[in-house]
C-alpha cells in the first residue's frame, strides 16, 4: 500500500480547483438515510480481495459544502491505486437539524457503508474518515462517540458498527460543546458568534439561555468530543497550522491549532495514539499512518503468508478453532490442534495456554479470559487467579470458586 500525502481540495487554490479533474464514482449519490442530503458516493478500488476504505466529510460550518470537493484525481486516485475505497457523504445543513442529528446521520453514513461491505466487497473492521473544518470535527466525534451499534435495532443499518479505525482531521474543532471553547481557546469576541454558531442555531435550541439549564446537559454531553475520548478510541493525525497566540478572527477561533492541542492532551491522558503535525520536529508521514491502520494487519500477513483465509473467523483444518485464536495461540492452522486442558495444581486446576510468537508481538492483539459456573454466565478470573507472559498465559481454577468452567478468546483491534 502506497499512499501520497493528501491534497484537500478545500485548501488549493480557486484556479486548481476549476480546473481538478473529477473521478466519476462507481455509485453516486447513494441514499444512506431518509433526508434529500443523506447521500453518498462511492470508488471502488480494484482488489481480488475485500478493501479498506476511507470516508471524506466536507467543511462549510454546517451551512454549506458538498461532497464533491472530494471527487478529484489528486484526491482519490491514490487511494483507489493503493486498493483502498472511497466515499463522500452529503449531510444535513444546520438550517435543517441541529448538531447533534447531523452528527448521528453521518453515523448512520459509515453504518450503511458498514452493512453493504458483503456487497462492495469492503473489509468492514478497516474504515477510516478524512475530514476538513466541520467535517473533521465529524470525523473527530465519529473516532470517539462510543459505538451506536443496536443489535436489536429493526432497521439492519443501526445494528452495524458506528467505529472508525482511524481519522485523519484538517483544521479541526475539539468539542461542538461550545461552552467549553474559552477553557483552551480563551475568550471569544461577540463577533465570533455569527452564522450558525449561536446556540439557537448550532442546537435549535429555543433560546439564548436554554444552553445554560439542565435540559440542555445532555446534549451539550452527546456532541463533547473531547469528553467520549478514551482508552482504544481510534488513533488521530491532526493537521492544524493555524498556530497564533491570541485570537483575533473568526476563522482563527473556529481553527486554532489550540483546538488540535485540546484533543491531543485528551488523547495522551488516556493513551490514544495522536499525532498532530505543529508538535512534530520533523514533518510525520501520513503515508506510513493509513498503511499502519489501513494495511495488512499482522494476523493478515500470517495468513497470506501460509495461503490461508484471511477471514478471522475461518476454520482451515476443520479442528474447530478459528484462524484468529490459532494465531493467537501460535498454532498450524492447517493442522489439527486441541486446546489445552485443566490439568491438577494440588487442591486446584491450572489451565496453560501458549501465546504464538507473532501474535504476542503484535500491537493490535490481546487475550481476554473468562470464568464460569454455568457456560451461560461469564466475568474475568478473580485478581491473582491470572498471570500473562511474553509467551504463555496461566489460569488457575480455585477449588473454591465455583466458576470452573474457562474459555480465551484472542482480540483483534
Amino acid at each position: 500500500m502506497t499512499l501520497p500525502h493528501l491534497i484537500i481540495l478545500s485548501f488549493m487554490s480557486l484556479t486548481g480547483a476549476v480546473f481538478a479533474q473529477n473521478v466519476t464514482p462507481t455509485y453516486a449519490n447513494v441514499p444512506y438515510g431518509p433526508h434529500s442530503r443523506n447521500v453518498l458516493d462511492f470508488w471502488k478500488a480494484t482488489s481480488d480481495k475485500p478493501t479498506p476504505v476511507v470516508i471524506f466529510i466536507h467543511g462549510g460550518g454546517f451551512t454549506s459544502g458538498s461532497k464533491s470537493e472530494y471527487a478529484t484525481e489528486s484526491n482519490l486516485r491514490p487511494f483507489l491505486n493503493a486498493g483502498v475505497s472511497c466515499v463522500a457523504i452529503n449531510y444535513p445543513y444546520l438550517v435543517s437539524k441541529p448538531i447533534q442529528d447531523i452528527l448521528r446521520d453521518c453515523a448512520r453514513a459509515v453504518q450503511f457503508v458498514r452493512s453493504n461491505a458483503v456487497t462492495l466487497k469492503l473489509h468492514k473492521t478497516k474504515i477510516a474518515a478524512v475530514g476538513t473544518s466541520a467535517g473533521a470535527g465529524t470525523a473527530l466525534w465519529l473516532a470517539t462517540r462510543d459505538d451506536l451499534a443496536n443489535p436489536n435495532a429493526t432497521d439492519p443499518v443501526l445494528r452495524e458498527s458506528s467505529r472508525l479505525r482511524c481519522a485523519v482531521l484538517y483544521h479541526t474543532q475539539a468539542t461542538y460543546d461550545l461552552t467549553r471553547w474559552e477553557s483552551f481557546l480563551g475568550p471569544a469576541k461577540p463577533e465570533f458568534f455569527v452564522n450558525a454558531t449561536t446556540p439557537e442555531q448550532f442546537y435549535h435550541f429555543p433560546n439564548a439561555t436554554y444552553i445554560t439549564t439542565p435540559a440542555a446537559v445532555p446534549i451539550l454531553r452527546e456532541c463533547d468530543m473531547l469528553s467520549w475520548i478514551s482508552k482504544n478510541d481510534a488513533p488521530l493525525f491532526l493537521d492544524s497550522p493555524i498556530d497564533v497566540p491570541a485570537l483575533t478572527t473568526r476563522e482563527e477561533w473556529l481553527h486554532s491549532t489550540k483546538h488540535a492541542r485540546a484533543i491531543k492532551t485528551s488523547c495522551s491522558n488516556v493513551a490514544v495514539p495522536c499525532t498532530l503535525v505543529q508538535d512534530e520536529s520533523t514533518p510525520p508521514d501520513l503515508t506510513a499512518f493509513f498503511v499502519k491502520h489501513l494495511g495488512p494487519d499482522g494476523f493478515e500477513t500470517w495468513a497470506a503468508s501460509l495461503g490461508i483465509s484471511e477471514d478471522a473467523t475461518s476454520d482451515s483444518d476443520g479442528d474447530g478453532i478459528q484462524a484468529l485464536l490459532e494465531y493467537g495461540l501460535g498454532y498450524d492452522p492447517k493442522k489439527a490442534n486441541t486446546l489445552p486442558t485443566p490439568v491438577a495444581n494440588g487442591a486446584d486446576l491450572k489451565i496453560t495456554w501458549p501465546k504464538g510468537s507473532q501474535a504476542a508481538a503484535d500491537t493490535r492483539i490481546s487475550y481476554r479470559v473468562e470464568v464460569s459456573n454455568n457456560l451461560k454466565d461469564w466475568g474475568p478470573p478473580a485478581s491473582g487467579n491470572l498471570t500473562q507472559t511474553a509467551n504463555s498465559i496461566e489460569l488457575v481454577l480455585p477449588s473454591t470458586d465455583s466458576r470452573s468452567f474457562a474459555r480465551i478468546a484472542v482480540v483483534r483491534d
